[in-house]
């Protein structure tokens, strides 16, 4: 992604929730989001089955490196990770810089914060 063009990605722009059970959720803005999606599959046989598959590794300088860090403070800093930063690898991050996050990374117009469910889990301390 060319640097110049690359959308910005700061830690107050993402939304850290979970869903009706429990799981997390990072909601993201969706030209963020986009971009992330196609590097995320970079590499990756568009034929590819099975569960283990990984895209080509992106340098540590790159947009899509540096917007991964940011979601990854952004999630850190959350009062949901107080509860257990182990229980979604954050805490792979914190050792490491690195790591794998057990959680979903969604654009904006793929969360629907008005569905029933998500509305109890707003309403329910």
């Amino acid at each position: 992604m060319d640097a110049a063009t690359a959308p910005v990605l700061t830690t107050d722009a993402v939304t850290v929730t979970t869903d009706h059970m429990g799981r997390l959720y990072a909601v993201i803005p969706d030209d963020v989001a986009r971009p992330l999606a196609v590097a995320a599959r970079k590499g990756i046989d568009p034929q590819a089955h099975g569960t283990f598959f990984e895209s080509d590794p992106h340098p540590a300088d790159s947009w899509a490196a540096a917007t991964v860090r940011t979601f990854f403070e952004a999630v850190l800093s959350s009062p949901l990770s107080q509860e257990d930063d182990h229980a979604w690898g954050l805490d792979l991050y914190l050792k490491y810089g690195g790591g794998t996050f057990y959680g979903a990374i969604v654009g904006e117009s793929g969360w629907n914060p008005r569905h029933p469910l998500v509305a109890r889990l707003r309403a329910d301390p």
